[in-house]
């Protein structure tokens, strides 16, 4: 191990990215690390959530639990049986180089659900009358023409308003001190356009 305190953070990041490649090389390890970056849940919450055989999701919670991926935090007795809870350790998130690796079944897979996630959640909100109910709403839309170095700008952007999304939510914490806060969703998506539809 690399005695050098900045070798070994690099070291740690080189090895962390190199685990999550491999967890979202499989869309329903994705799909499971996404609902665990919110909420704790047992496989068998898990396999309701994402009404995935509960076998079939024992299994990919075993590999994520192996990579450190997720780690677990409980175990819940009230049912009958023990259940384990579990939440993640990481972000699903890699440099674009380790995503381009990544098979493009895969890749579309995983887009297709989180966009799932992100339209139940607004459909949710809208039906439930409260999309609107705050007047410091945001939904803004921008679209561009940019060339490749703009598309690598318009893609940093996006993951530094995640990081000031996690600044937000840590300083809320500590302001809310217990009390109960707003729950509230962000989506931020940068992509490529689909072409202009043929007029004719």
């Amino acid at each position: 191990m690399p005695s050098d305190p900045k070798l070994r953070k690099l070291k740690h990041a080189a090895g962390v990215n190199t685990s999550l490649h491999k967890a979202l090389s499989h869309p329903l390890r994705y799909r499971i690390l996404l609902i665990l970056g919110e909420i704790e849940a047992s496989p068998k919450e898990l396999s309701e959530l994402l009404e995935e055989d509960f076998h079939r999701v024992c299994e990919h919670v075993q590999i994520l639990k192996k990579s450190d991926m997720i780690e677990l935090v409980d175990e819940d007795s009230r049912r009958g049986g023990i259940q384990h809870v579990y939440k993640a350790n990481v972000r699903p998130l890699i440099e674009a180089n380790e995503w381009a690796m990544v098979p493009k079944l895969a890749r579309e897979a995983n887009s297709v659900a989180i966009l799932r996630i992100a339209i139940d959640d607004v459909t949710a909100a809208v039906n439930a009358g409260v999309f609107d109910s705050h007047p410091r709403r945001a939904l803004l839309q921008k679209p561009m023409v940019v060339d490749e170095q703009g598309f690598a700008e318009a893609d940093d952007s996006a993951l530094q308003h995640l990081d000031n999304l996690h600044r937000i939510a840590a300083e809320s914490a500590g302001r809310l001190a217990g009390k109960p806060g707003m729950a509230i969703k962000t989506v931020t998506i940068v992509h490529p356009a689909a072409p202009p539809r043929d007029a004719g």
